[in-house]
């Protein structure tokens, strides 16, 4: 009866015998000579399986070679022909381990045919299924560690117990991270993704009460002073914006506090944008807002499709119904008082500045924002505008083109003078309760004719000027005349 050898059997077969000790002086014995000591087996103790080289040489692709390649390094075959197998230790049967002809002559994407019953299973990989285990390397880690729906996935079908024991050991894996940021892993935008599915998690699991208790223990950890970190990313904004939304006056103070040196980069950012929006969108103060505001469409026409796209409103909407149980005052109440405190900051920028801005294309869309909808006299901010169209046309300088020549700042003179933004859908022009365009229309117009007229009088004027020379003068002088002292005073004043 044929019995499969024991890996003990096979270690002590394949282990090489040991080597008698000998002393210098003694003859050495010959291999089957009479008296010699049988040498002793190795103990039956498992070898640690080198790695092979399992790189084909030429004999291994040649069908026809029997013979298998030894391996310098290991001392054993490394590349057995097609014909070789290697024994397994572990339970005593064959597999052949170099990919068969058929299976180096399959085509991409083909699937091998399935050794018969009781042949050896080809463990080489086909060149089809290269491509399948490189993308199976490339797994992100989150569908490593988690499963693909992420913590809910882990959470979908568990009783409450199990639900509690995952919750709290997230809980005590971010409180771990948060307690040594100094390492630099809670700039890492999976650790943002977990602390979000673990806030949205707790928000579905439990009952208000705990889920505050829950969400406010893992706020007052070192996570309320690493939140700058968090913005950056899709998920951080999300959280941070959460975190604003539910907090207190206190919270959302030091919340600011922590941001406050970041401001400047968070306004270039699509995601940290969304923070400042929500801060301006949940903060009573509105002394506050008027000195933090720096996103300058937000504080006149938040939410306007012209200027934000419909997935940040979306966004910006997340924390609307937190927001109407947290807060005082109406969504309208509060946009008119960011608008009104931050109104006269923006004009006098305009005012100083508007020459300038005008030449420019995203500022101009501000400074017909500001034109439109902030509140103030606006007196000062017409006349720098109207000075920058009354220019001489053409314009000497090509480097500095007219205003009418600009595209973008046509737009702005039209929308201006129109009263509003064009509506598309409607077919009409939304006019602005902040502007007055029939004011404007007549103080354009007054003021691009009298440029007109002075430009034709400075030609007149020299004309004339050429027709009084230096002979002429003389003559006036020197005549009798009435009138000479008059005439010769209009004379030089040309």
């Amino acid at each position: 009866m044929h019995t499969t050898p024991s890996y003990a059997t096979v270690a002590a077969t394949a282990a090489p015998a040991a080597k008698p000790r000998t002393t210098g002086n003694e003859a050495h014995p010959q291999p089957g000579a009479q008296g010699t000591p049988a040498p002793q087996a190795a103990p039956a103790v498992a070898a640690p399986n080198p790695v092979p080289n399992t790189a084909p040489t030429a004999a291994a692709f040649n069908p026809a070679n029997a013979a298998a390649a030894p391996n310098p390094a290991l001392g054993a075959t490394a590349n057995p022909a097609p014909a070789a197998v290697a024994p397994n230790p572990a339970c005593g049967t064959a597999f052949n381990l170099a990919p068969s002809a058929a299976a180096l002559s399959l085509p991409p994407g083909a699937a091998a045919p399935n050794p018969a019953p009781g042949a050896a299973p080809n463990l080489a990989p086909s060149v089809a299924a290269a491509p399948t285990l490189q993308a199976q390397r490339r797994k992100p880690i989150r569908a490593v560690l988690y499963a693909r729906k992420g913590l809910a996935g882990v959470l979908e079908g568990a009783d409450p117990d199990r639900r509690k024991r995952v919750l709290a050991s997230m809980k005590e894996a971010l409180t771990s991270i948060f307690n040594n940021s100094d390492k630099g892993a809670v700039t890492h935008a999976v650790v943002h993704q977990a602390l979000w599915e673990y806030i949205v998690a707790v928000n579905s699991s439990c009952d208000e009460a705990d889920a505050e208790k829950q969400l406010r223990e893992i706020f007052e950890v070192k996570c309320q002073d690493v939140l700058a970190e968090l913005v950056h990313t899709k998920d951080g904004s999300r959280v941070v914006r959460e975190f604003l939304a539910r907090g207190n006056a206190k919270d959302r103070k030091q919340i600011l506090k922590v941001l406050k040196p970041h401001v400047e980069h968070m306004c270039i950012d699509d995601d940290a944008q969304l923070v400042l929006f929500t801060a301006l969108d949940v903060i009573e103060r509105s002394s506050r807002r008027r000195k933090g505001g720096r996103t300058l469409l937000y504080l006149l026409v938040p939410r306007t499709r012209r200027h934000f796209m419909p997935a940040q409103i979306a966004l910006l909407a997340e924390t609307d119904d937190i927001r109407a149980k947290t807060s005082k005052k109406t969504r309208k109440v509060r946009e008119a008082e960011v608008r009104a405190g931050a109104s006269e900051a923006l004009i006098k920028w305009v005012k100083d500045k508007g020459a300038l801005l005008l030449r420019e294309t995203a500022a101009s869309l501000v400074v017909t924002e500001i034109m439109l909808f902030a509140e103030g006299d606006k007196t000062g901010v017409i006349e720098t505008l109207l000075h920058a169209a009354s220019a001489a046309y053409p314009c000497a300088e090509e480097d500095a083109p007219h205003p009418i020549d600009l595209p973008h700042a046509a737009r702005l003179y039209k929308t201006l003078l129109q009263g509003g933004h064009f509506n598309r859908s409607s077919g009409a022009t939304e006019q602005s309760t902040a502007w007055d365009g029939a004011a404007l229309t007549v103080k354009f117009v007054e003021a691009v004719l009298m440029g007109k007229e002075e430009e034709e009088a400075k030609e007149a004027r020299k004309t004339l000027k050429g027709w009084f020379g230096k002979e002429v003068v003389k003559e006036i002088e020197g005549g009798e005349t009435k009138g000479k002292k008059v005439l010769l005073e209009k004379i030089a004043a040309l």
